[in-house]
């Protein structure tokens, strides 16, 4: 097993996980060159999977690891990687979105396809990325006093910009809702009070390219790490949050969580767009 490397990968979230035999790992903690990951679904279907690497060479090899309590996605980690190259070329040159998507998508082997995103959900991600990091308007200066003047008035515009922006987020998504069940809450209220986490939000995120039209993933994260085109819910202290994109895609239906056979899960129901998910 000490022959296993295992891959890393960094999410759309800029979060790092680390590819074990198909599953998806978070780092957990780690001491000197040995590193403990848990299952990304831990939280939300209560996965113990876990696998411990040792860094060598800048290369992390496998040592051991335990069994999950779901099936792999072998898709998952070539879709993060497509994302994240349609990201990378966002930020690195200025083609336009549609020309981004065809050429990272004609790149992608066939087979991963059927789960990719929509077009039109990697160009608006595109555009959203675009805007996020544009800088703001330089003002020029002539000496001391004008140059202070010119840096207040670029924190203003830059200010000025942000509110905009979240002014049309805001105005956007006024008529789009999602219902979060009583189990939904009471259940996320039990893992963020287990993982010592009340901050936590349970992040939805859809993609419309998924096995049979959409595809839904659940994933925890900080509430202090949401972008600016999140929209947020609340229920008895329980919070979900959405990205504007996602949340079109999931309009008048619910989160709700489900007690089954093959694992528990929180679980997108209800969808007036959507007949059939997977996820």
């Amino acid at each position: 097993m000490n022959n296993t490397i295992c891959e890393l990968v960094s999410t759309t979230r800029g979060q790092a996980k680390i590819n074990v035999n198909g599953y998806l790992l978070v780092k957990d903690k780690n001491r000197n060159n040995s590193f403990y990951w848990c299952c990304e679904k831990r939280g939300t279907m209560y996965c113990n999977g876990r696998a411990v690497t040792r860094l060598v060479n800048g290369q992390h090899h496998l040592q051991k690891t335990t069994d999950h309590n779901h099936g792999a996605e072998a898709s998952r980690l070539a879709v993060i990687k497509a994302v994240n190259t349609v990201k990378k070329r966002a930020r690195e040159t200025s083609e336009p979105p549609a020309q981004i998507v065809q050429t990272v998508t004609a790149s992608t082997s066939r087979e991963i396809h059927p789960y990719l995103p929509s077009c039109n959900a990697l160009c608006q991600s595109v555009k959203r990325l675009r805007r996020s990091e544009l800088p703001a308007e330089p003002m020029k200066s002539r000496g001391n006093d004008s140059r202070e003047t010119g840096n207040a008035l670029a924190r203003n515009l830059a200010t000025s910009t942000i509110e905009k922006e979240e002014q049309r987020i805001n105005e956007d998504t006024k008529d789009l809702k999602i219902e979060i069940t009583d189990r939904a809450a009471q259940q996320l209220n039990i893992i963020t009070a287990r993982e010592k986490e009340p901050s936590n939000v349970l992040r939805v995120t859809v993609d419309s390219g998924g096995c049979h039209g959409f595809q839904y993933l659940y994933d925890l994260t900080e509430a202090d790490k949401l972008q600016q085109d999140d929209v947020l819910f609340e229920k008895n202290g329980a919070k979900v949050v959405v990205d504007t994109t996602s949340l079109e895609l999931i309009n008048g239906a619910k989160i709700d969580y489900t007690e089954e056979l093959v694992g528990s899960q929180f679980k997108v129901t209800d969808n007036p767009r959507a007949a059939t998910a997977c996820g």
